[in-house]
């Protein structure tokens, strides 16, 4: 009896050393690491760079799967990241993509909720693309979440900084806006049907 009770604590506690191990295994998987912060920027840039404004070329520069909204808009269609897929760009916890509906008009809006970036600040931001071209701060109606926006201009259109209103200034989310582009203005002179743009 002393033998088969000694052999059910054995493995017994063989099974409970399994399964820690399996867990720090895990862990150790799974750990954050803070994206370096020029492989972000760089990486923003080429979005506009490379106007990465359709579902195609959004996934093909981030490896993330799309999905159309179920509530299509009748002026432009979105996409949403069905979770972070992207091995290669930690960083990105959730995208939105909003495209135009229209053909041959260049416009479109990407959105970036960001993770692993707490280390990346407004300063940061500010000494790789300097001096703001413009500053979105939030109205006092609106929550206390919503970020800050340092906002670059670029031939391509608009890349918005949004970094948290807290003492810590970390960059939660960006925004890149090609509806502020040049291409984009001579598109909207140039288009005269009623209301596409109300």
């Amino acid at each position: 009896m002393k033998a088969l009770g000694m052999k059910i604590t054995i493995i017994t506690g063989l099974f409970v050393l399994g399964i820690l191990l399996s867990g720090a295994c895990e862990k150790m998987n799974n750990r954050v690491v803070p994206v370096e912060k020029n492989q972000l920027f760089n990486f923003l840039i080429s979005l506009g760079e490379k106007h990465a404004f359709t579902p195609e070329i959004l996934t093909s520069l981030t490896g993330l799967s799309l999905t159309d909204d179920p509530f299509p808009n009748k002026h432009f269609s979105v996409h949403h990241s069905l979770g972070n897929t992207a091995k290669g760009h930690p960083f990105i916890k959730k995208v939105e993509l909003r495209s135009p509906v229209e053909k041959g008009n260049p416009g479109g809006l990407i959105i970036l909720d960001l993770c692993n970036t707490s280390h990346i600040t407004g300063k940061d931001v500010v000494k790789r693309f300097g001096e703001v071209s413009d500053l979105t701060i939030p109205s006092p109606e609106q929550p206390e979440e919503d970020p800050v926006f340092l906002v670059y201009k670029y031939g391509w259109g608009e890349l918005g900084f949004g970094c948290s209103r807290d003492e810590s200034d970390s960059l939660v989310s960006v925004v890149l806006d090609a509806y502020e582009s040049a291409a984009f203005k001579e598109y909207k002179e140039s288009n005269t049907t009623p209301g596409v743009f109300e």
